[in-house]
């Protein structure tokens, strides 16, 4: 994925309003699954990773050179095309271990021989994981591959992990308020 062609300044000037519903992201994750230490991969501007406690040690990997003017100060962001960290596992796995790996509205935008790949690393990097991912309905921007939501179950599964509905249903309910009606149906 070529996020340079997709993903430029004005593209990130004008999702500025999805900041506080990232914040309520954060705040449920937080409160739910208390991690110290969260790495997001595809994190953008990122909004994720500013709403954690500032006890919480965030990182983020984003693939737009552009997003990088637009990440608050104190938010530790690597440069980095999720395909090749999926082709070179190793390089993300060199960070290490952490307690929650997120990934926000980005499975969608990569081909669909990386989806196995990225539900891999996602793996590989923490036993507790954060995903959504737009199930298509619609042209969006950047939206080469959007699957179902049981694709993406089926994928975490055959790597041994559970789809929660308790924790869905519970995320529904506090993130509607906060206008994320796109992310939670």
């Amino acid at each position: 994925m070529d996020c340079a062609n997709y993903y430029d300044d004005k593209f990130y000037a004008t999702r500025e309003r999805y900041r506080k519903v990232y914040r309520r992201f954060a705040q449920w994750i937080q409160h739910r699954y208390h991690p110290a230490t969260v790495i997001e991969l595809g994190s953008g501007a990122g909004y994720l990773l500013s709403g954690f406690d500032r006890r919480v040690r965030v990182l983020g990997v984003e693939g737009s050179p552009a997003a990088f003017a637009h990440i608050p100060p104190g938010i530790p962001t690597v440069h980095a095309e999720l395909e090749e960290w999926i082709r070179e596992p190793g390089r993300a796995i060199a960070w290490g271990q952490f307690d929650l790996a997120a990934c926000v509205e980005v499975a969608e935008h990569l081909r669909a021989e990386f989806a196995d790949g990225l539900v891999g690393l996602l793996t590989d990097l923490s036993d507790t994981v954060f995903f959504t991912a737009a199930p298509g309905g619609g042209p969006q921007i950047g939206h080469i591959n959007p699957q179902p939501k049981d694709y993406w179950i089926a994928r975490f599964a055959d790597r041994g992990y559970r789809h929660g509905p308790e924790a869905v249903a519970d995320f529904q309910a506090a993130c509607r308020p906060a206008g994320c009606a796109w992310v939670v149906d």
